[in-house]
């Protein structure tokens, strides 16, 4: 559904209808929000089949305030409304999963001071996962972020005031997307609904907890470096973990996993959620969810596993585990259950369908680990039930875990809209240049923010030589003249040139013969026409007042 008046105001439009075009063809639109239509699809698309980023890094500075916090004072530095707008636009996206990280070229005690007693902060020091605020290159800090949250740099957006730090990003980092913020800050609400880096299509529980997990996760990494050993870490950690059989609301996180996950996982099938639920809908078709917690944080599902039985074996065809799953024996655990299950059944041993996918070696590493044994060379691997001991009995399965929960402020919260007023009118911005980076498209997407933007998009650009340009020789070779420079986009036509060749298709064609009726004339049927030329069509052209 597309809300025409918002998509208006995003765009900066006043006048969307085209009363003649309606009249004459059923096409109420102009042509340019008819572009913002396309826009508005393929942005959605885009979400749906892209991965999202997983990290925004934040200047602090200009950016989250106006004002320079170790010069001005917490008393000096100004909020103002667009950059509350922003600090709540940051935080619905760290509400559907963006992590959030500082990289401020500051005094740390400055910046959380801001964050501690500033009357007027949207964002809290609760809501960032990590943070580099010292006086190291941003590029710095960025890669040690992305070691520190096991991620990789591509899966950053970074966000700062300063044309210079985002030039030097973009150099030498250039997989990163970075992205100026507006030197207007009145810009800023309507910039915001442009970035389209941080659009996402679906969101899950595991989504809305996943700052929570970050911050357990570095918790436990601190206690893992304090614990005396590596068998008393994870026996201090008392973690429970549950294998339930998947239903209808799992489908969306099983979807997600099966194109996110990389490392842990059997092979290369992917699935959407309407593929999933066909296969839960076949009776011969097995499917588990797993979910595990600890002291530190409920991590919510964390894998899932595909199976049917044949004969006396349960052939796995999909298994997948979230790296944040890893190190702590889940994965062992997990063929622990698997064996269980297979005695119930009566199943004596256990084929698992491998495919390498170039990533996924750390799956293969397992199954050596475990002594499978490959069948006839053809990447199944298999393992006899008897063979399996109880594994990692550290670990406690549960028939259920405890929902994860989620505070009425922050489901509240997820649906707060991006800008909390209009959109700015009349405002644009700088980017960076698109060819300096690995995200071109969202930065192009940038540009496209008014008419003048989606007007750019619709030009033809003719990358042959078309002929001579002969020029108009009556009034109707005129007219038709400025008629199809306007609804092709083009500096020039001959009057001989082919309207396909020049990009036009059928629907502009049904433009074409709106815009003659505009000007008074009307066509009786362009399939008389031999040839697509404006020579070959003004000899059908009449006025209005010779309609018979």
């Amino acid at each position: 559904m597309i809300d025409c008046r918002q998509l208006a105001q995003q765009y900066q439009m006043d006048d969307i209808f085209d009363e003649k075009g309606e009249q004459a063809a059923h096409l109420p639109f102009t042509e340019v929000f008819c572009g913002a239509i396309g826009t508005k699809v393929a942005r959605e698309i885009i979400a749906w089949q892209g991965a999202p980023f997983k990290v925004a890094a934040i200047d602090c500075d200009h950016t989250l305030w106006r004002g320079v916090v170790s010069e001005d004072g917490v008393e000096g530095i100004d909020i103002t409304p667009e950059h509350q707008m922003l600090q709540r636009f940051l935080k619905q996206k760290q509400q559907e999963g963006l992590l959030l990280v500082l990289s401020s070229r500051n005094n740390e005690e400055d910046v959380w001071r801001v964050f501690e007693n500033h009357p007027d902060m949207i964002l809290q020091k609760d809501d960032i996962v990590d943070w580099r605020i010292n006086w190291e290159s941003k590029p710095a800090h960025l890669k040690e972020m992305a070691d520190s949250l096991n991620l990789s740099l591509s899966q950053f957006i970074f966000l700062d005031d300063d044309p210079a730090q985002c030039l030097r990003m973009n150099e030498e980092l250039p997989e990163v997307m970075t992205l100026l913020l507006p030197a207007n800050e009145k810009a800023i609400p309507l910039f915001a609904q442009h970035a389209w880096a941080f659009d996402r299509y679906d969101v899950t529980d595991e989504d809305r907890g996943r700052t929570t997990s970050y911050k357990a996760e570095k918790a436990r990494q601190k206690e893992k470096a304090e614990s005396p050993s590596m068998e008393q870490f994870l026996q201090d950690l008392n973690l429970n973990m549950s294998v339930t059989e998947w239903g209808e609301e799992h489908l969306a996180r099983v979807a997600q996993m099966s194109s996110r996950i990389n490392q842990f996982r059997l092979n290369d099938q992917r699935f959407d959620e309407q593929q999933l639920r066909e296969r839960m809908e076949n009776e011969h078709i097995q499917g588990w969810v797993i979910e595990a917690a600890d002291r530190f944080s409920h991590e919510g599902i964390v894998g899932a596993i595909l199976a049917h039985h044949a004969d006396d074996t349960l052939k796995i065809d999909a298994w997948m585990l979230s790296c944040r799953a890893l190190g702590k024996g889940i994965e062992q655990k997990c063929l622990t259950w698997l064996a269980e299950y297979s005695r119930q059944h009566k199943l004596s041993s256990i084929e698992f369908t491998f495919a390498s996918t170039g990533r996924n070696e750390l799956f293969k590493s397992f199954m050596k680990e475990h002594q499978m044994q490959e069948v006839d060379e053809q990447q199944t691997y298999r393992i006899q039930v008897e063979e399996i001991d109880s594994l990692s009995n550290h670990i406690q399965i549960v028939d259920q875990l405890s929902s994860r929960e989620h505070s009425t402020e922050e489901i509240e919260d997820q649906r707060v809209e991006a800008a909390s007023h209009s959109a700015s009118k009349g405002y644009t911005w700088e980017t960076v240049q698109p060819d300096q980076t690995l995200h071109s498209g969202y930065v192009k997407a940038l540009k496209v923010h008014d008419q003048e933007g989606l007007r750019a998009l619709l030009k033809t650009e003719l990358t042959q030589d078309h002929g001579l340009y002969a020029q108009p020789t009556n009034e109707r070779e005129a007219l038709l003249f400025d008629i199809w420079c306007d609804i092709l986009h083009v500096g020039k036509v001959g009057i001989d040139n082919d309207f396909f060749d020049l990009g036009g298709n059928s629907l502009l064609a049904v433009k074409m013969e709106v815009e003659i009726e505009k000007k008074g004339w009307y066509v009786d049927d362009l399939n008389f026409a031999e040839k697509h030329t404006i020579r070959e069509l003004a000899k059908y052209m009449k006025r209005e007042n010779q309609h018979a």
